[in-house]
């Protein structure tokens, strides 16, 4: 009889377990399509479910993914230590947008079902990048689509590969294809065929300064390696560093964006807003001192100076309205005192601290949306300040103060029904912060279950299921 049991309890977890994962599957199809998607692929790594109900969940994460609010992944081509790029570019960080929900569900199907990957990546529409306007600051990314291009046609890069080089129409896709050939190891025939597809779409892109700018300081090594890869296997680079050429020309003497100089990387976190060095200036000094060969020319500051200079960024200043201007002054109060010392842990402790502390939280919770800032704008700089006072909040019931006064603000949040994917990022973060800090924060995880919000109770079910590790965590926070 002992045997008996021995042999029939692991069968009957098994069944148990497979009856809860079953379960939580259900929830996820509630869901709108971005989480319903993220979750099918989270949940296609399980293995007790089995390879056949793997392979279907990642097939109906394809197709949820099309009801995703955002198509495409985008990050900021300024940053600004404070508004919205930084807040931005971490929601995008989630990877919850149409293309890379779609993509990583290919990723995750290719060790399941080689053939059927294939197929769900052929099935993928174009990739069509528009162009960015100078008013604009969010600049698309699909370095994830050429990366997992690269896999899906390393075996027949001719037929797969090389069409979809020739179709690229913006500066941001110039980079991820360059490092894409590098990395596709092919033969030389075939590495000659996708550099030359690459030379022949260089001659046609123009006309986005904004992509152009963002990603030109990356742009330049790239091309320097398919340069250097064309030596070592002895064919000639030249039509290539001519075609490079051409586009930096055409993309520099065109209408370029009246804030170009403050693109450069770090140029905003380290001087406030200060003007920098323009990358233009630094791609032509690249190219002359790295990548100009013989017979071709290096460029002159003349062939390349626009005539014509177009608008700049807008909606980059956060904090402008009375409300937010009102709450920073409430947040500092919170870290210093009157004579400008910082609060030690004792001073936290006392009855005073907690009662600015309640009051911040009250205040926030009041604070509106007013004419000076939209809802999106509103959202995004509440979300901060209670990022911001969870991370000097004491631990204990100081720090649960601050963890459900967050809670309640995302569970209520208007905006979800405007952009899902920028209202759970805060929720997100709280679930990762928790998880990774277990003896921390996470000893509030109990406060976090405890909320009435379908979304965020399957999403902490998933991080018991199919937990992500530090690195899908730490762009997030």
């Amino acid at each position: 009889m002992k045997k008996l049991a021995l042999v029939l309890l692991p069968m009957l977890c098994s069944a148990a377990s497979n009856t809860s994962l079953e379960a939580l599957i259900d929830r996820a199809r509630a869901m709108p399509g971005e989480f319903a998607a993220d979750a099918a692929i989270r949940l296609a790594n399980v293995e007790e479910l089995g390879k056949p109900r793997r392979i279907e969940l990642l097939l109906e994460a394809s197709q949820r993914a099309g009801e995703a609010q955002e198509p495409l992944k985008r990050h900021s081509s300024i940053m600004r230590v404070a508004g919205p790029a930084g807040y931005l570019n971490r929601a995008y960080a989630q990877d919850l947008d149409g293309l890379s929900l779609r993509l990583r569900a290919i990723e995750a199907m290719l060790p399941l079902d080689p053939a059927r990957a294939r197929g769900m990546f052929l099935n993928l529409p174009p990739l069509q990048i528009p162009r960015v306007a100078c008013s604009e600051f969010l600049v698309y990314d699909p370095s994830r689509y050429y990366a997992v291009l690269g896999q899906m046609g390393a075996r027949d890069p001719l037929h797969l590969i090389e069409p979809r080089i020739q179709e690229i129409t913006s500066p941001s896709q110039v980079e991820p294809v360059a490092r894409m050939i590098l990395e596709t190891h092919t033969g030389d025939q075939d590495f000659r065929a996708l550099v030359a597809a690459l030379a022949g779409a260089l001659h046609r892109i123009a006309g986005d300064d904004r992509a152009f700018t963002a990603t030109i300081a990356s742009t330049g090594p790239a091309i320097l390696s398919l340069v250097e890869e064309c030596r070592k296997r002895g064919l000639s680079p030249l039509p290539l560093i001519e075609a490079y050429r051409l586009y930096l020309v055409a993309n520099l003497s065109g209408p370029r964006c009246a804030d170009d100089d403050l693109m450069r990387p770090g140029a905003f976190a380290i001087t406030g807003g200060q003007a920098g060095e323009p990358e233009g200036a630094n791609a032509i000094a690249f190219f002359n001192g790295h990548i100009q060969t013989a017979p071709l020319q290096p460029i002159q500051d003349a062939e390349a100076a626009s005539t014509k200079t177009e608008g700049s960024a807008e909606g980059l200043r956060g904090c402008q309205d009375s409300q937010c201007q009102a709450m920073a002054n409430r947040f500092r109060a919170l870290i210093l005192d009157s004579s400008g010392q910082a609060f030690t842990a004792a001073q936290k402790a006392t009855p005073e601290w907690e009662e600015k502390l309640r009051q911040c939280l009250s205040d926030l919770e009041s604070w509106k949306e007013d004419a000076a800032g939209g809802a999106a704008e509103v959202y995004r700089e509440k979300s901060g300040v209670y990022s911001d006072l969870l991370a000097i909040a004491p631990p204990g019931r100081m720090q649960e103060l601050v963890v459900q006064a967050t809670l309640d603000f995302v569970r209520r949040g208007e905006f979800q029904a405007r952009n899902r994917m920028e209202w759970f990022l805060p929720a997100n973060v709280l679930i990762g912060r928790m998880e990774l800090e277990p003896l921390g924060i996470g000893k509030l995880l109990p406060r976090l279950r405890a909320v009435d919000d379908a979304v965020i109770s399957l999403y902490l079910d998933l991080e018991t299921v199919a937990p992500r590790g530090p690195g899908s965590v730490m762009p997030l926070l």
